[in-house]
């Protein structure tokens, strides 16, 4: 091989590496907010009728891509949780819970401009603060062990689900995101005075996120 094809190939080489290195994946890391509403229940067995429960979320986002497309986000959230039981029109009862919550999702981005769509799943854990109950009962009947009780177990642990899309603009990154989550652990301990085998957080949110790039 002569002195001009060693040169040739040296430089095709050579070009080939820059390129290449050009395209490496730099990783990014978000800071920003986010803002919705939700509804919740509580799944439970025996089984508690309930109607619509809704509150407020809000909290701080962290979001680190650390691969294309792939990375982690980490939230800690006030969210305002409960349920709303379905009883005859004379009776009502509510209990809404405040509470302090910290998701680890796994982040995952389906597309290669600026609007994509945004996945995330993973654990998550909680602490109950405080809860407030609205009780008014004409029908003795109606109460049930619970009323006027505490919950159990403040602290909690549980799975959550979210799809959305993200767009990014000249100030910033935005994500409207859906989520559904579940508890593992159960509101009360069963026993003679709390009979359930289950009392399961159910929750489901709409929020509206705002990131900017560290």
């Amino acid at each position: 091989m002569n002195i001009k094809k060693t040169l040739a190939l040296t430089l095709t080489l050579l070009s080939g590496c820059f390129v290449y290195a050009q395209k490496q994946f730099e990783p990014e890391a978000y800071l920003g907010v986010k803002f919705g509403g939700n509804i919740s229940g509580v799944y439970s067995d025996p089984f508690i009728n309930q109607k619509i429960n809704s509150g407020i979320t809000s909290g701080f986002v962290f979001n680190y891509i650390s691969q294309e497309n792939l990375g982690i986000q980490l939230e800690l959230n006030y969210k305002q949780s409960g349920w709303n039981e379905d009883l005859d029109s004379t009776n009502i009862y509510t209990r809404q819970l405040n509470i302090v919550e910290l998701p680890f999702m796994t982040h995952v981005k389906i597309g290669h401009k600026k609007t994509k769509i945004v996945f995330n799943i993973g654990p998550y854990i909680s602490y109950l603060l405080s809860e407030n109950e609205r009780m008014e009962l004409l029908d003795a009947t109606e109460e049930k062990p619970y009323y006027g009780e505490s919950i159990d177990n403040k602290a909690s642990i549980g799975l959550c689900l979210g799809l959305g899309i993200s767009r990014e603009t000249s100030i910033g990154l935005f994500q409207l995101e859906s989520r559904i989550s579940s508890s593992i652990s159960d509101h009360f301990n069963s026993n003679s005075v709390f009979p359930f085998s289950s009392s399961k957080n159910l929750n489901a949110e709409l929020s509206l996120l705002y990131l900017i790039e560290l």
